[in-house]
């Protein structure tokens, strides 16, 4: 009735997968313009991934409250219409509008709401300016928006606390004989917050980073913070290691895990804690395969001799864990 003659309608149901792909046959584009209300804003939510899904480019023309597709003035129909919203955009407003970037926890509900979203957009330059965009409106670091996206954990990876124990950056899966987990936790504290640098200097915390790997940018974060310099940015510690190294790097030292902590020095003692804990399983693992090798050729005395070592590595253990649980 309006004159716009590609047109169709759900009729007050949901729209459909099947639905969908049937529109990316006829079309490139889709502009949503549900019922100006809490119903047709939901809608239009649960419509936007089902149309990403099909390569569409999604749209918005957001009506008033109150107002309907055919209740609304025809001029300001038109209006909309003509520059309709890109639905991200809409979609991160309204997530700014219902408080998104007032507390921690609920930027954190904001990007995981997002990031599943994002994935769905094949042109990584297309995705890379969403991610500036939500970096701008969400008040997030666009480099933990890009270590979620990029993770292959799913759409929940982030930052996790595990067990006893401080923020382990876990967007990626880790290996124990490709980076330790521990030294990892150290190294993405002191890129996410170079202030705690000399507390960590002092703390000798380059003995506790034993990974080659991870030296060079440990020990170049810490210079910078020591001369007052700038903090490095990603790419240039990143040409510090070998290149195989960049992805999971970017995905676990460079999420921007740290970044909202409120108590870095306390995440310091705990992230040193997990290194020390971390070398004494490996030192205790190296002295059974070693125990297991006396034993099968019978050499009684070497066999005595790492079972003492063992045993005092065993007491360093225990000592360590008492001092965590006193602190």
């Amino acid at each position: 009735q309006r004159g716009y003659e590609e047109t169709v309608a759900p009729l007050g149901t949901a729209l459909t997968a099947p639905q969908c792909e049937k529109l990316a046959r006829f079309a490139q584009q889709v502009v949503l313009c549900f019922d100006g209300d809490r119903a047709g804003a939901n809608a239009m939510r649960a419509a936007l991934p089902l149309l990403l899904d099909v390569d569409l480019e999604v749209r918005v023309a957001v009506l008033p409250p109150g107002e309907d597709p055919d209740s609304i003035d025809a001029d300001r129909l038109t209006s909309l219409l003509e520059r309709p919203t890109p639905a991200l955009e809409w979609f991160m407003r309204r997530m700014v509008a219902a408080g998104a970037t007032e507390s921690i926890e609920s930027k954190a509900r904001a990007l995981r709401a997002l990031v599943p979203l994002l994935r769905k957009i094949p042109q990584r330059d297309a995705r890379g300016d969403y991610a500036v965009l939500a970096s701008n409106l969400l008040e997030i670091p666009l480099r933990r928006i890009w270590g979620a996206l990029e993770g292959a954990s799913g759409p929940n990876s982030g930052p996790q606390r595990s067990q006893g124990g401080p923020f382990v950056p876990d967007s990626a899966p880790m290996r124990a004989e490709a980076l330790p987990r521990g030294q990892v936790a150290l190294t993405a504290l002191l890129v996410d917050r170079p202030e705690v640098a000399r507390v960590a200097e002092r703390s000798g915390v380059l003995e506790h980073v034993s990974d080659p790997r991870l030296q060079p940018i440990l020990r170049r974060v810490i210079e910078a913070a020591l001369a007052g310099e700038d903090q490095p940015s990603e790419g240039e510690l990143l040409e510090l290691v070998d290149h195989s190294l960049h992805r999971q790097l970017h995905q676990t030292i460079f999420s921007g895990t740290y970044l909202d902590a409120s108590d870095p020095q306390t995440l310091l003692d705990q992230t040193l804690h997990l290194c020390d804990r971390e070398a004494l399983d490996a030192e205790i693992a190296r002295l059974d395969a070693q125990s297991k090798l006396a034993r099968q050729s019978g050499d009684q005395a070497a066999l005595r001799d790492l079972q003492q070592q063992k045993l005092q590595l065993r007491r360093r253990q225990a000592d360590l864990l008492s001092r965590a649980r006193r602190s």
